[in-house]
């Protein structure tokens, strides 16, 4: 049983390699797919940090891998720098207004 278990993960792995080596922005599995290999592509999906959802509910439940995510984290770092540098500002621009009322 490990061994299938490691054949099906090994699988699924080049699965998610393939797509991430090719053109498409999404790749959509069956639902034929059991809980376990969805697991899996979530695994393998958040390791190279690809966006994964799953979809559908009971018989036509199925997994969505997107490479949408590299960008999303992107952006969200880039907001979170802002982020911090406006508060940088605000905070410096308190620090001397503090400091002028002290030298009046």
């Amino acid at each position: 049983e490990e061994r299938e278990k490691e054949r099906i993960r090994a699988g699924l792995s080049a699965k998610v390699d393939a797509f991430m080596a090719g053109g498409d922005e999404e790749l959509a599995f069956p639902s034929s797919l059991s809980p376990f290999e969805r697991r899996i592509l979530h695994e393998e999906a958040e390791k190279r940090n690809l966006g994964h959802s799953s979809v559908g509910e009971g018989l036509s439940r199925h997994i969505v891998l997107s490479k949408r995510r590299d960008e999303e984290k992107g952006r969200k770092e880039e907001d979170e720098r802002e982020e911090s540098a406006t508060k940088r500002e605000k905070e410096e621009a308190v620090s001397k207004a503090g400091g002028e009322d002290q030298n009046a």
